[in-house]
């Protein structure tokens, strides 16, 4: 694999060239509010990188996660998000069904559209940022390391996002009222519960999704599969989940009693009626630095790592055990803690990696190269149900990609 290195002179180039990529970017979002431009911090990317492509996760921690929540979701997460497309008012009441039937809480995160103007702004950046670090006359990739400082495990916020008034924006608004009786929108038009990865607009051929620390993807071919076209509604899922991050990573909303554990959902998934009491047997193994926790994952053997513990339903004699982490794809489930949240979000606002792949391949490759110290339920205690629409893989006439779990005895019948 050849490894592309940039020279000190080459460095100040494609500094320089990041400073007149943020102030390009005020124009086009004029309308947006830069607030919502949740894209890089300079001032990290300006840092030399270090030479080491892996660096173990840290043993620091922000506030130590309770093992228990009496007031929390599932006795766990004080905070709940679900991320949902306003228009999806379909998706929403089968969630309003799960959330009656486990007696949930949660906060509605309406999700960014893919024809955002945000999503423009974004891809158009990320267009000309890889022409100007992969020439076409190029035969390879141009590559990245890492910030010296990320091998601290990034626990502080984001020098980027103090600068953001989160108190009165995302963070503020996110981490309110968990009451759920927040009305339904009403029922979306009949076209606009369709596929977000197809628009009118796309008509110069896709960017493709990058992999490992390059700064590109492949050159596009008709032959490429999807899940390697980076469409406008990859973009805006990133996005849409950068806000709820944020929100976490902040200091709004901390439970005292429960601690800093918030829980991310999406809107198209089922769980186990007995997921409580499955992870309640689970998360006092949890090691107390713990980032993420996958409850719910894809396109991965999770059972890759031997399990820190397994229990056993007495029962059904039904088994599950916690894992750590491999390569899990797909964002439907994960758990996260404060500290954890700030080392994903400086991860994913690093010039040469943001928005370069969908969010979920983006993850998974700071968990298989120990960027993120990670966890994952075995088998999923929450899975997609792929019975609906899907907004960011027309796989499948439209309904997602190839990927098909189960339950043992869902909530919704998956």
């Amino acid at each position: 694999m050849l490894i592309v290195l940039f020279s000190c002179s080459y460095w100040v180039a494609f500094s320089s060239m990041f400073a007149d990529w943020l102030s390009s970017l005020a124009k086009p979002l004029q309308n947006v509010g830069m607030d919502r431009l949740k894209l890089i911090s300079l001032d990290s990317f300006l840092k030399y990188p270090s030479s080491s492509d892996v660096v173990p996760s840290t043993d620091m921690i922000l506030h130590p996660s309770k093992s228990t929540c009496a007031h929390g979701t599932f006795g766990l997460f004080p905070r709940v998000f679900v991320v949902s497309l306003p228009q999806r008012s379909d998706r929403r009441e089968d969630m309003e069904m799960l959330r009656r039937t486990l007696s949930l809480n949660w906060t509605w995160v309406d999700a960014t559209s893919a024809n955002d103007p945000v999503v423009t702004a974004i891809l158009d950046e990320v267009e000309l940022l890889r022409a100007q670090t992969n020439p076409s006359s190029s035969e390879s990739r141009a590559s990245f390391d890492w910030p010296d400082d990320f091998s601290a495990g990034s626990r502080e916020f984001p020098q980027t996002l103090q600068a953001h008034d989160l108190t009165s924006s995302t963070a503020k608004s996110l981490s309110g009222s968990q009451n759920t009786a927040t009305s339904l929108p009403s029922a979306a038009p009949s076209d606009a519960v369709i596929s977000l990865s197809i628009h009118p607009d796309d008509v110069k051929p896709p960017l493709t999704c990058a992999n490992r620390n390059f700064i590109s993807g492949p050159p596009y071919t008709p032959s490429l599969p999807s899940y390697m076209h980076l469409t406008r509604a990859k973009i805006a899922c990133w996005y849409s989940h950068m806000e709820v991050i944020e929100a976490i990573g902040s200091d709004v909303g901390v439970d005292d009693e429960c601690g800093d554990v918030a829980l991310v959902l999406e809107d198209d998934i089922d769980m186990e009626k007995d997921i409580k009491e499955r992870l309640h047997a689970l998360w006092p193994s949890l090691p107390p630095q713990w980032d993420v926790v996958f409850l719910g994952h894809c396109w991965s053997n999770e059972t890759y790592h031997p399990p820190l513990v397994t229990v056993t339903d007495p029962s059904s004699g039904i088994q599950t055990s916690l894992h750590p982490s491999y390569a899990p794809k797909c964002t439907h489930a994960y758990a996260l803690s404060q500290a954890g949240a700030r080392r994903l979000l400086s991860h994913l606002q690093f010039p040469p990696f943001a928005y370069s792949r969908a969010l979920d391949q983006a993850i998974s490759w700071l968990v298989l190269t120990g960027r993120l110290k990670s966890f994952s339920v075995v088998p999923s205690v929450v899975v997609q149900r792929k019975v609906r629409g899907s907004d960011v893989d027309a796989g499948r006439e439209g309904l997602g990609s190839e990927w098909r779990d189960s339950l043992t005895n869902g909530v919704l019948g998956v």
